[in-house]
This record gives structure tokens, sequence and C-alpha cells, in this order.
């Protein structure tokens, strides 16, 4: 008999936040074009979303890890990102929640710029995730020694 662990939902779940944060730069994007408020108070909220979809999706992330053996140095690095990234993104989005209550007006170029890091940062949490379960990334690889088996991939089973 097989139960369930939460941790099963960590991959499922991760792209809405993922998806949020691109389209909030999207709006921030659209908000440096057209200076029209609304985008900026899109963007604002989307951020915002995510920080609040991080707690979720980190509890299911550190329930994943249960998946592997104790260091592995793919689960590692793909865990001490996601935690550097979900702090600069709650961190993000305090800054972002304070501006939109205080009405307080702030350089387009200040959200463009934290939003690319944001991405940069989530982008490469996403990578090194790859690598968890892939055993290769598109920039990155493996710390893991050659010919270690994946251990909660479907890819090797080819289904």
């Amino acid at each position: 008999m097989s139960f369930f662990n939460l941790g099963e939902l960590h991959p499922v779940i991760i792209h809405f936040p993922i998806a949020l944060i691109f389209l909030a730069l999207v709006f921030d994007i659209l908000y440096w074009l057209k200076r029209l408020q609304i985008f900026q108070s899109i963007a604002g909220w989307m951020i915002i979303a995510v920080a609040v979809l991080l707690i979720p999706t980190a509890l299911t992330g550190f329930l994943a890890e249960d998946f592997y053996p104790e260091g592995d140095p793919d689960v590692f690095r793909h865990q001490n990102m996601a935690i550097a990234t979900a702090i600069f993104t709650i961190c993000y989005a305090i800054f972002r929640g304070y501006v939109l209550f205080n009405q307080k007006i702030i350089s387009v170029y200040v959200y463009l710029l934290l939003g690319i890091i944001n991405i940069g940062l989530i982008s490469t949490t996403a990578e090194f995730g790859g690598i968890v379960v892939r055993g290769k990334g598109i920039m990155y690889n493996s710390l893991r020694p050659t010919g270690s088996p994946l251990l909660y991939s479907h890819v090797e089973q080819g289904s």
C-alpha cells in the first residue's frame, strides 16, 4: 500500500508562483511603456500573491526532500537557492505592499530591476530543481557522481 506524500505536489504547485513572477514583470514593463497606474498595482498584487503561495510551495519542497538520500548535493543546492529566492521574494513583496498601501511613488526602474533579479533567482532555482529530477540542467551540471540513479524520476522508466 502506497501513501501519498504531500512532497509529491511540489513540482505541480511551484509553476503557479513562477508564472506570476514572470507575469508581474510583464505588467511592470507595461507600466513603463504606458504609464497606467493599474499595471503597477496588478504587478504589486501578483508579487504579494507569490509571497503567500511560497508557504505551500516551501512546505511541499521540504517534504519532497524525503525522496532523496540525505546529503544529496543537488537537493542541497536546490534547497539553498530556493531559500535565498524565497527570502528575496518575500522582501520584494513587503516592499511592493508598502508602496501599494502607502501610495508611494517609486521609479519604474526600481521595479524593473527588482523584477529581473527575482526572475534570475527563480530561474536558477528552477534549473537546480530540474537537475534534482532529471539529473542534468540546461546551464549547470549535476553535482552527483556520474551514473547516480535518479530516485524520483520517471524519465528512466520511460513513462
